[in-house]
């Protein structure tokens, strides 16, 4: 066998034969690109990066006026592996010291590794790609002095778009360092109780303006805890730029500071990162609600609408240069461990940084943000306190009713795996079920549902493969409905209760999320919603916005057609169901409607509406004609938004100053764009309408809110005043959305009643 290269050991690679992409550049480059394998392209042609993904990199580089002749790039494993897999570990280790020497011989100051592979092979560790690329450059001791610049895939991005800004920030980082100029704050650490009194004193006569943090120590066994179990292990305070004051947990637990404290908490205006978590565990612990007026989570959240880039230690690093002060606690404790077991001084001096980071934050959004972008953010911090308090307060759990969903699960999993069991020992086990489907004939690189789906289409009716997946997809419905939703929310139930989260910063559309539990993926028909119930001598009111987002889409389409339908209450399904299929349409068929027609207004196509409905592709097509027109003013709306994403390239913004930008549009992910853009105005439109009149309800009127979830509220009352209730949320609803919406098109609002969320 002859090796490609003299470092490469081809001998021991299992990629050998296959077609090979060695690196290529000048002989000497100051920046150097190093990537995982050969794609399809680059193996065809022998040369890395000069498919898709190479195109897309030469753009960016250009952005910064970097030539590709300039830089020299490579793939860890020349060598291109069958079905564009990840190369095995052998095979790296295998073709590593071929790449390495070839790096070392340029020189280079900067190395830019693209990807997973190649940024755990070059940085020697096994973090993943989204928490290493984070902050400046990196070292590694295999390219001593030289700068690591971990960054995602040009491939990746192709497929999720939203990845794109983070690999043009990362390859700008090879030209323009981090503008902020770090330095380590002043930390003052007072855990005498006379000194912190005096210190309490002093920020009272001060600073109007503080950034506040706080840490708590929880049950380490549940994972989570409810403010009134937090017990208070230190409060930081910046109370300007570069100085912290942190008081420790023996003060903090002695009355008279706390009562101190109160006081001050109640005077000043606060600035955290996720204020909604601190003026909570400050309520639970002075028992003074704190004034949030400025939260740099959901400020860059308003910044940049994707989720998953708000957290405080990623923006630290990211914007401001800061070291990755985290390390140092994560030797004492893992995620699912209190940070009471941590040593003081290395809490208390996490803490500071904590609090001085949200104000060098804080710095940096203010010169950052616009009039508009203020005015949400200010929304979002509104919305904070009144969540906050349906947090705390949560909702009843009836016990009894989830120990008889515990015993109908377990009835229903209990025959499932005994079916199962022909093929797999454990179906929780995707090793056992891929090999199951190996012996079947499939090969297949996941399990998931899709893959599963596919197998079945693929299958004979009745025959191994088709009993398997289907008996594997209902398996895991059932086991995921009772694993989150009846044994997961039993080990988070506090007095009787659940408090789930609730996330404004968690979608892209700005309808809210939650979690822990998820409440808001519970299906509406499932039997375990009855496991949530009032008080006694309580009732639940529902009140749902009826058809919000068609509302909200014929008020911003301006549609003549859809506002008369509004105005004179008619149905718009039955008025659709009439055209479609005449007077005697049945339930099932107005059912169609109605996926149909939403379906439709957020750009679904007749094959696929044909597909999942089972008509021929040709009524669907015409079916979808008639609706459109019948609405003038929705095409208009539809093509508007169709020029905006594609043509002219601008963000989509909606009447409450919501973003929704498209970092990256190719040929490939052009049409699910503009299906995202379509559906993003009205959902963000109606989660924000919704929003304003839940903080109405919760903070104007004190009504006990439990769950706000896409288009309806929830609010627990007791039985004799649930129809002074039903009546005051229907007018403070629709009232809301004709302030914010006009009266050209009305927005009703259906009140339901019960004695279990179930139930309404």
């Amino acid at each position: 066998m002859e090796r490609h290269h003299p470092e490469a050991k081809c001998e021991e690679c299992t990629l050998y034969g296959s077609p090979y992409a060695p690196g290529y550049g000048p002989d000497s480059a100051s920046i150097v690109v190093i990537g995982e394998a050969p794609g399809y392209r680059e193996a065809k042609e022998g040369k890395p990066f000069v498919g898709p993904s190479g195109r897309l990199l030469d753009t960016v580089l250009v952005g910064y006026q970097i030539r590709r002749d300039e830089v020299y790039v490579d793939n860890v494993c020349a060598c291109r592996p069958a079905d564009n897999r990840t190369p095995t570990r052998p095979e790296m280790e295998a073709c590593w010291p071929r790449a390495r020497s070839e790096i070392e011989k340029r020189t280079p100051e900067t190395i830019i590794a693209l990807g997973n592979t190649a940024a755990q092979t070059v940085l020697s560790t096994r973090e993943g790609i989204t928490a290493t690329r984070v902050g400046p450059p990196k070292q590694s001791p295999q390219f001593p002095g030289v700068r690591i610049i971990p960054t995602f895939h040009p491939a990746a991005c192709l497929y999720a778009a939203d990845t794109f800004p983070n690999l043009v920030t990362d390859i700008g980082k090879a030209v323009n360092p981090i503008h902020v100029s770090w330095e380590k704050p002043t930390i003052t650490i007072i855990e005498d109780v006379y000194k912190a009194n005096m210190a309490v004193k002093q920020l009272q006569e001060s600073h109007d303006e503080m950034t506040i943090d706080i840490e708590v120590g929880i049950d380490s066994e549940r994972h989570f805890g409810h403010p009134e179990q937090y017990k208070m292990l230190c409060i930081g305070i910046s109370y300007k730029p570069g100085f912290v004051v942190v008081f420790g947990e023996n003060v903090c637990a002695n009355r008279g500071f706390e009562w101190r404290f109160a006081n001050l908490l109640r005077d000043k205006k606060w600035i955290c990162h996720n204020g909604k978590f601190d003026i909570a565990g400050l309520l639970g612990y002075c028992k003074v609600l704190g004034h949030l007026h400025f939260d740099t989570m959901l400020a860059s959240y308003v910044l940049d609408e994707r989720p998953g880039t708000h957290g405080l230690k990623y923006l630290a690093q990211e914007l401001l240069g800061a070291p990755p002060y985290a390390d140092e606690i994560s030797k004492y404790v893992t995620a699912k461990e209190s940070y009471a077991i941590i040593p003081r001084p290395v809490l208390y001096e996490y803490n500071a940084y904590d609090a001085h980071c949200t104000m060098m934050l804080y710095e940096h959004y203010k010169k950052e943000m616009d009039e508009e972008q203020r005015k949400l953010h200010d929304f979002l911090v509104t919305s904070s306190l009144p969540l906050m308090l349906t947090e705390k307060e949560g909702i009843g759990i009836d016990l009894e009713y989830s120990d008889q969903l515990v015993d109908q699960y377990l009835g229903v999993l209990a025959p499932l795996e005994e079916e199962l069991s022909e093929w797999v020992v454990n179906p929780r086990s995707p090793k056992q079920v891929g090999e199951a489907l190996h012996e079947m004939g499939f090969r297949v690189s996941s399990t998931d549902e899709e893959h599963l789906k596919n197998i079945i289409a693929r299958s004979e009716p009745g025959g191994d493969a088709w009993r398997f997946c289907t008996l594997m997809l209902r398996h895991r419905r059932e086991q995921k409905l009772y694993g989150t939703y009846v044994k997961g929310i039993r080990k988070r139930i506090y007095r009787n209760r659940i408090h789930s989260t609730f996330l404004l910063h968690g979608t892209t559309t700005g309808r809210l999320a939650s979690r822990n539990p998820n409440l808001f993926n519970i299906p509406r028909e499932s039997a375990i919603r009855k496991q949530f119930v009032p008080d006694d001598g309580n009732t639940f009111v529902q009140a749902d916005y009826r058809t919000i987002e068609l509302r909200a889409m014929a008020v911003e389409g301006r549609d003549t057609f859809l506002a008369s339908i509004f105005k004179e209450g008619r149905d718009i399904h039955d008025e659709f169901s009439l055209l479609f299929y005449g007077p005697d349409f049945t339930k099932d068929q107005r059912v169609r409607t109605k996926a149909f027609v939403y379906g439709s207004a957020y750009g679904r196509e007749p094959f696929s509406i044909a597909q999942e409905y089972g008509i021929s592709t040709r009524e669907a097509e015409a079916n979808q004609q008639i609706m459109f027109d019948m609405m003038p003013g929705i095409v208009k709306w539809r093509e508007d938004i169709r020029n905006t994403i594609l043509n002219e390239g601008d963000d989509l913004v909606t009447r409450f100053g919501r973003h929704r930008r498209f970092w990256l549009i190719t040929n490939d992910n052009a049409k699910d764009v503009v299906k995202e853009g379509l559906a993003f105005v009205p959902q963000s439109t109606a989660a924000d309408i919704q929003q304003h009149a839940f903080n109405k309800l919760r903070m104007e009127h004190g009504l006990a809110t439990r769950v706000s979830v896409y288009d309806s509220i929830l609010v627990e009352c007791p039985s004799d005043d649930a129809p002074d209730v039903a009546d005051l949320m229907v007018r403070v609803m629709e009232e809301t959305a004709t302030e914010l919406m006009g009266d050209e098109v009305p927005f009703p609002v259906d009140i339901k009643y019960g004695r279990s969320w179930g139930d309404v």
